[in-house]
């Protein structure tokens, strides 16, 4: 396998892994709030 396609593949890789790896440290982070707004309302 030719090292220009391995690092096209690598490179595609991650350009589709950081959207998911956005939405998960969003929903971490809604998480997190949650837990912070019950804590200061308990």
């Amino acid at each position: 396998m030719p090292v220009s396609g391995r690092a096209r593949c690598t490179a595609h890789a991650i350009r589709v892994a950081q959207p998911a790896a956005s939405a998960a440290n969003m929903a971490d982070a809604r998480l997190v709030g949650q837990v912070i707004g019950l804590n200061l309302h308990a």
